[in-house]
């Protein structure tokens, strides 16, 4: 089709249509390379299937137009030879700023190029368009300029929005500045040649650029190269970068990153798997099944309500414009994409259930400038609203149960819509990461942040990370020593950290030695029944500054009024501002919106509500990152073990979404028993109506012994006695122990029923005795399922 008629067909008002069209696999012509054009094009217009006039596309269409018009406006004529085109912080010469500058470029083609754009078609935009390509190829990104600085932004953020702007406008270029549209394809293909390097999002991001600019080159094999290499992505790794058995993913050799790298991994995929659907290089659903298991292994459970759970996003949660909700929805956007192509079909549940569920919270449609032009589309609007209003597509379940990540030492206790999920590192997995000016204030996040989530779950979305004070970090034991921004806090030198799981308790633990050892404290987490024991002992600590444990430290929004009461005191606490309040040997206290906090045996817990103000800048220093002031109020819970602190403890239970009268009576049910609290041991007994839980962290080589459970070495033990069977999940938290550990119920049982390959189960009367060699788990549980006598 001629861009004439091209252009003619796009402006034309149409019906929404269908799902969107298959390409046909047709003989090795260039045609096959037009069609995919085309589909990329309309991806990431809309094309014409679709009214541009009508919602929720018409709000889209004007966002991409208004964020066009803003950036051309102050666009330097690039006929005049400028230093730079545009002179705000964010651009310039250094390799950053190119790729802002492309990534402006881009949204003024998409406006250009978008049906029912006030800038589509428009000639004076057209002729900046050309004139600022061919100044970028000439200053910026050409065969002749060498590499400098990060190579990110050169060999994928550059070429990733090049690919682009050279699919969108290559008629106009070949028509008026010929050999421009080559040359920058050359470019792109001098400093991206090939897919198959690098690891995880890394490789998937290059065979992104690669795939495109070999339809830009109608280059079959460098096309073939791409198809080929991405999808090897999706296997299990067995250490380091990419997805592991567990459902953890590991970006930078040792850092958590599902919900920031492997979010980014999974879209640019499904994109790329949607593209070539119904071409010669179209993937089988065998080639990318493993993808989709992978969204409900690794994705699903850190996944709340449509919201990627921050413990998974690292340093994203520094980026004002990438809130967990945000990120969620790229990955909504993903399986609506996968969801069209063969195989697909079962992910559209999943996708329906976390839309209804952001819904409540931010409107699912809306255009955010700030973020990628393919995240939201008036293309990916329209799958939506298909979706939403396919009454043959169920609304999917949000995932329930215990999860327990050993790769990347991560944790999420899931039930009665709340959550609580836990960020911990160790000797394998870094605390932090701040690179490139970002995440400066990141330092405590990986020292058992705990994040809880219910009704209110944006919470973290709210300008938490701007506001909230960086040394009160929910969950979190430390000692209150200055640190400067991006500061290499010394990482936990322990190996011993991980967890065992059950489908409904768990037991998950570190241990924590970091400033050459001079900080030191062990861990615990029991949940079960939709609440979680937190246990802490033997912190000690050799630096001259107090020593806290933060019980919960809630964003209550810009001016939220949330009542406050606790038993040891009467009436509502923290009515003032400002001010620290002691509850004395307070047993339980309660947060409106929240839920509760039960203080087994009574403690001293310290309060405060607070406003709270701070800059995204402060904690990113990236050109986009606003510098305006956010203000938000707190509400702040914690412990304080005084000063050089030598074996202090602490014991609390988190109840979320629990109210008043339910907290009061949890605090007198007898539920929670703590059997062990020391650096050796920590374990507990958890009382239900028809299960009673036996929990145990085992820190030491050395025999020991909680409740009904012994263990001859380090171990994590879960272990759910119900009427009629026993289900019991080990772990070796080290991941390094190389001989058998034995391990004691003090229970009777009759049969085994589901064994594992790990545990030699034995029975005398009233024991169960059990050899468990963790050697090949990698940290994971090993389970075995009893029947009682």
């Amino acid at each position: 089709m001629s861009l004439v008629n091209r252009r003619a067909a796009l402006l034309a008002p149409a019906a929404l249509i269908g799902p969107p069209r298959a390409l046909a696999a047709e003989p090795a012509t260039d045609d096959r390379f037009e069609r995919l054009r085309d589909r990329w094009i309309d991806m990431l217009t809309g094309g014409s299937a679709l009214d541009p006039r009508s919602p929720p596309y018409d709000a889209i269409v004007r966002g991409v137009a208004d964020n066009a018009r803003q950036w051309w406006g102050v666009m330097a004529d690039p006929r005049t030879g400028p230093g730079a085109l545009w002179n705000d912080p964010a651009s310039g010469l250094a390799e950053y700023n190119s790729r802002i500058s492309a990534d402006r470029l881009r949204v003024m083609a998409l406006a250009f190029s978008t049906p029912g754009s006030a800038l589509a078609g428009d000639p004076r935009l057209k002729a900046d368009l050309v004139e600022a390509l061919a100044w970028f190829e000439a200053r910026r990104y050409s065969i002749r300029i060498e590499r400098s600085g990060n190579w990110w932004e050169w060999e994928i953020g550059i070429p990733t929005a090049l690919t682009d702007l050279l699919l969108l406008l290559r008629p106009i270029l070949q028509a008026e500045r010929p050999g421009l549209l080559e040359r920058l394809v050359a470019a792109i293909d001098r400093f991206t040649p090939h897919a198959d390097v690098g690891t995880a999002a890394n490789t998937v991001w290059r065979s992104h650029v690669v795939a495109l600019n070999a339809i830009l080159a109608r280059d079959a094999a460098k096309l073939e190269s791409a198809r080929r290499t991405f999808p090897t992505t999706f296997e299990d790794v067995k250490s380091g970068d990419g997805f592991h058995a567990d459902g953890s993913f590991i970006q930078h050799d040792d850092l958590a990153y599902t919900g920031g790298y492997g979010r980014d991994m999974l879209s640019r995929s499904a994109l790329l798997i949607h593209l070539l659907d119904g071409s010669p290089w179209a993937l089988a659903s065998a080639e990318w099944a493993k993808l989709a298991e992978r969204i409900g292994a690794a994705f699903a459970p850190v996944m709340f309500r449509g919201a990627l759970m921050d413990m998974t996003r690292g340093r994203n949660i520094s980026r004002a414009n990438l809130s967990d909700i945000r990120s969620g929805q790229a990955v909504i956007h993903a399986l609506l994409y996968l969801g069209q192509v063969p195989g697909g079909a079962g992910l559209r549940s999943q996708a329906k259930a976390w839309i209804a569920a952001q819904s409540g919270v931010y409107d699912v449609f809306a255009y955010d400038p700030r973020l990628p032009a393919y995240w939201m589309t008036p293309y990916t609007a329209r799958l939506a609203s298909n979706l939403i209003r396919d009454r043959s597509v169920p609304t999917g379940a949000e995932v329930e149960g215990c999860r327990v990540f050993p790769a990347m030492e991560r944790a999420v206790f899931r039930t009665g819509g709340v959550a609580v999920a836990l960020a911990m590192s160790s000797a394998r997995i870094a605390n932090y990461e701040s690179v490139n000016g970002e995440n400066l204030e990141g330092w405590y996040t990986g020292q058992g942040m705990t994040y809880v989530y219910g009704p209110g779950h944006e919470n973290f979305a709210d300008d938490f990370w701007p506001t909230v004070d960086p040394y009160r970090l929910p969950g979190v034991t430390l000692d209150k020593r200055p640190r400067a921004p991006a500061a290499r806090v010394a990482r936990n030198t322990s190996s011993a950290v991980g967890g065992a799981e059950l489908a409904d308790c768990a037991a998950v633990g570190m241990r924590l030695e970091t400033d050459a050892g001079g900080f030191r404290a062990t861990k615990s987490w029991f949940a079960a029944d939709g609440y979680v024991v937190s246990l802490g002992a033997g912190i000690s600590s050799d630096h001259p500054s107090v020593v806290e444990t933060v019980l919960e430290n809630r964003n209550l929004g810009a001016s939220a009024e949330r009542r406050v009461l606790t038993d040891a005191a009467s009436g509502e606490r923290l009515t003032r501002r400002g001010d620290i309040e002691i509850f004395e040997q307070a047993r339980w206290l309660h947060l409106e919106g929240y839920g509760g906090v039960v203080l087994p045996g009574g403690a001293d817990v310290r309060g405060l509500r607070e406003i709270r103000q701070g800059a995204w800048s402060r904690i990113n220093q990236q050109g986009a990152s606003p510098t305006g002031l956010r203000s938000r109020t707190y509400a702040t819970f914690w412990l304080d073990h005084g000063v050089r602190p030598v074996a202090a403890s602490y014991a609390y239970v988190l109840l979320p979404g629990r109210g008043v009268a339910q907290t009061r009576a949890f605090e007198v049910s007898g539920a929670v028993a703590i059997l062990d609290n020391d650096a050796r041991i920590q374990g507990v007994r958890l009382e239900g109506p028809d299960v009673t839980v036996h929990a145990a962290n085992f820190w030491t080589a050395l025999p020991g012994r909680s409740g009904e459970i012994s263990a001859s070495g380090a171990v994590c033990v879960a272990a759910r006695v119900g009427r009629r069977r026993i289900e019991i999940a080990l772990a070796d938290p080290t991941q390094a122990q190389t001989s058998p550990i034995e391990i004691e119920l003090t229970r009777g049982a009759a049969t085994l029923v589901s064994p594992h390959s790990a545990l030699e189960v034995g029975f005398d009367r009233d024991r169960i005795r059990m050899r468990f060699d963790p050697r090949g788990l990698s940290g994971r549980s090993a389970v075995v399922v009893l029947a009682r006598a």
